[in-house]
């Protein structure tokens, strides 16, 4: 599915309620991996916490901060982030949760 920037796709695992729209603000957590294979913001989601892990690959940089394997990050929605990678491509595990 397309992200809601329009900057990529992810694959969702679960989202619940199940018939919410993954890209609006009805879901109340959502589960999704994405390949990240470049620069850029990550989407915005008012009102929702996140947590982000890696898969695999070097990493990423969120607003400064080094994200490296399996150790899990929490952000909130509201705020910008921008995203760069480490290496070619990573793969990542997401929570986005009310």
């Amino acid at each position: 599915m397309p992200w809601k920037n329009g900057g990529g796709s992810t694959s969702q695992i679960q989202i619940f309620p199940q018939d919410a729209d993954p890209a609006g603000e009805s879901f109340l957590w959502r589960l999704s991996s994405a390949a990240v294979t470049g620069p850029g913001p990550f989407s915005l989601f008012k009102g929702y916490d996140r947590w982000l892990v890696i898969l695999r690959g070097d990493g990423l940089v969120l607003n400064g901060t080094n994200l490296q394997s399996e150790k899990p990050f929490k952000f909130s929605g509201d705020v910008p982030i921008h995203c760069q990678i480490l290496g070619d491509e990573v793969i990542d595990l997401g929570l986005i949760y009310r």
